[in-house]
């Protein structure tokens, strides 16, 4: 008696019909949080003009620039030429990343930049007005976007790709203030996101 195996290579179409068909019920294959980000870098419609908006700006004498949560590092290729990169994520992306999670705290390489770039990131992190005091220690000017979220009916999944805070722009404006930063400029993404130029105390 012929196998479903023999049955499947002998009918045209017929293997792929099965798969269309078991389709439903497979569990989806789990992606890492190097490709969830490497998606949203490429394909997110948002991540094109957030960075246009961060780059319009920064100053044409960069100096070095730490890129907190860098991602597949398309700022890397964006700066202005002789600007020095200090790529910084949870994830290895090349030889010269600095992997840290920013909730530990700042790594160390900060406070050789002589600006911040933290560009989607800060939606990501436990406590935003911890960094931002820490951060305020530092010389450098951060170049920081914000994009605004309802908070979901159900907590999201405790992992590295989910959001864990939900502040209107208003708000995170003012934890920007009271950690000691001066705004000096804002750039609109859209209605909901929002990048900002700021200056610590000092």
């Amino acid at each position: 008696m012929d196998d479903w195996g023999d049955r499947l290579k002998r009918v045209p179409g017929l293997r792929r019909a099965v798969r269309l068909a078991l389709s439903p019920f497979r569990r989806p294959r789990p992606i890492s949080p190097r490709d969830q980000w490497t998606r949203w870098a490429i394909e997110h419609p948002a991540a094109a003009p957030r960075m246009t908006a961060a780059l319009s700006l920064l100053e044409p004498a960069a100096g070095v620039v730490c890129d907190l949560g860098c991602g597949p590092q398309v700022l890397r290729g964006r700066l202005p030429p002789g600007a020095g990169y200090l790529p910084v994520d949870v994830v290895d992306w090349s030889p010269d990343t600095v992997v840290c999670d920013l909730n530990a705290g700042l790594p160390d390489c900060v406070a050789g930049a002589d600006w911040v770039f933290a560009l989607g990131v800060v939606e990501y992190l436990d406590d935003p007005s911890a960094l931002l005091a820490q951060a305020a220690r530092h010389p450098a000017r951060w170049i920081v976007s914000y994009a605004e979220s309802a908070r979901p009916r159900r907590p999201p999944p405790n992992d590295r790709t989910r959001r864990t805070n939900y502040l209107t722009l208003a708000a995170f404006e003012r934890l920007l203030v009271s950690a000691g930063y001066a705004v000096e400029a804002r750039a609109p993404v859209h209605a909901r996101c929002q990048v900002w130029r700021a200056r610590p105390p000092g």
